[in-house]
């Protein structure tokens, strides 16, 4: 078993809404479980919301690639370069007077995701959301 779609779409917020139908199309087309389906569109959503409100690429390309042993979403961009893997997660605070705006996203990412992975190739970011199956 082996399944591939892309999705090419401008970096902007109005394109997002044409990502998740996207998503979810795709992932049940390619048979991902729908517990990891879940999962995924939590990671994937807040790594592409962030290409489009920081990163500032013309365009980002989306590949979602399942078979036998994982489904793979990567995320590939030309905007700044930025590694979610090394990147901190905020300090929890005891209370809402000692929690800071941003960064959380990360999180999400961590906890939704269970294999991260990212590469800078020449210009190009590389975010690849990796879930085991089976």
């Amino acid at each position: 078993m082996s399944y591939k779609a892309v999705l090419r779409m401008p970096a902007t917020a109005e394109a997002l809404r044409n990502f998740y139908s996207w998503l979810e199309e795709a992932g049940q087309a390619g048979a991902v479980p729908p517990a990891i389906l879940s999962r995924m569109h939590v990671a994937a959503e807040e790594a592409v919301s962030n290409v489009v409100h920081h990163g500032a690429p013309p365009e980002i390309t989306i590949t979602l690639h399942v078979n036998s042993e994982a489904a793979e979403l990567t995320v590939e961009d030309t905007g700044a370069p930025f590694d979610p893997t090394t990147a901190p997660t905020p300090e929890r605070g005891h209370n809402l007077a000692e929690i800071t705006a941003g960064g959380w996203g990360i999180g999400l990412l961590r906890r939704f995701c269970p294999d991260v992975r990212y590469v800078r190739n020449g210009d190009a970011n590389r975010l690849m959301l990796r879930y085991p199956l089976g």
